[in-house]
């Protein structure tokens, strides 16, 4: 029994837990039906590792982020304890001659946009950035804060605000086609923003405007603005 044993994990390189010695589970080497529900148990643990990785980038980096940025905020008013530490959180920047991810994006005639998916986005104008950068230096804010234009917009308002077609793309990534796709001109969804075209994002800004700032755009304004660019050209981080 223990040569048995030994040939089943250097075989299989799995322990199987049992309640006593007449319990293990029986694995011939040549036992193709075992085999066939190993490999179909080891695809099901893999497929969980796969959902459990999505999950951690969709809900526990951005966790850990702000813990980092808090924690670096507090460690470095600790060493300068004359300097007030403030990390301003900004939204996709948008307006006249802003070339980001998202912004480029929503430039497109016609605009790619996921199957199945109408994710709600924030987006953050070029001059409430602006304008929120200089409050806070004026006002020495410290401390950590999100900063976003006011309100949400669904996908499908935003392209109706810019007045650009959809266009329905499956939401897979395919980062290692995209220079191709770009040069045949085939819409595609950037690798970078997926996640945030299938399950959006929004912050609360709450703690900015207590501190006395205030957007002076929504979110049809942000887009709006867009369609008056007069530089597309132009390009703005």
């Amino acid at each position: 029994r223990r040569q048995r044993q030994m040939c089943i994990r250097d075989r299989f390189r799995v322990v199987f837990k049992a309640d006593d010695a007449d319990h293990f589970v029986d694995v011939e080497v040549g036992d193709q039906i075992a085999i066939k529900d190993l490999k179909a148990m080891l695809n099901l643990v893999q497929a969980m590792l796969r959902a459990a990785d999505q999950c951690f980038d969709a809900v526990f980096k951005p966790l850990l982020q702000d813990v980092a940025e808090r924690e670096y905020a507090r460690d470095l008013a600790l060493r300068l304890p004359h300097v007030n530490v403030a990390i301003l959180r900004l939204q996709q920047l948008i307006g006249p001659g802003v070339r980001g991810p998202l912004a480029a994006l929503l430039a497109c005639h016609p605009t790619p946009s996921p199957i199945g998916f109408d994710p709600a986005i924030q987006l953050l104008h070029l001059d409430d950035a602006a304008a929120a950068l200089a409050f806070a230096a004026k006002v020495e804010l410290a401390g950590v804060y999100n900063v976003a234009s006011a309100g949400t917009i669904r996908w499908h308002e935003a392209l109706s605000v810019t007045g650009r077609p959809r266009f329905p793309v499956l939401p897979v990534r395919a980062a290692m086609l995209e220079p191709l796709l770009a040069r045949l001109k085939i819409p595609f969804l950037p690798a970078e923003l997926l996640d945030l075209l299938l399950f959006g994002h929004a912050v609360d800004t709450q703690k900015i405007e207590r501190a006395g700032w205030k957007a002076q755009y929504d979110q049809q304004g942000c887009l709006f603005e867009t369609q008056q660019d007069p530089s597309p050209s132009t390009t703005a981080n």
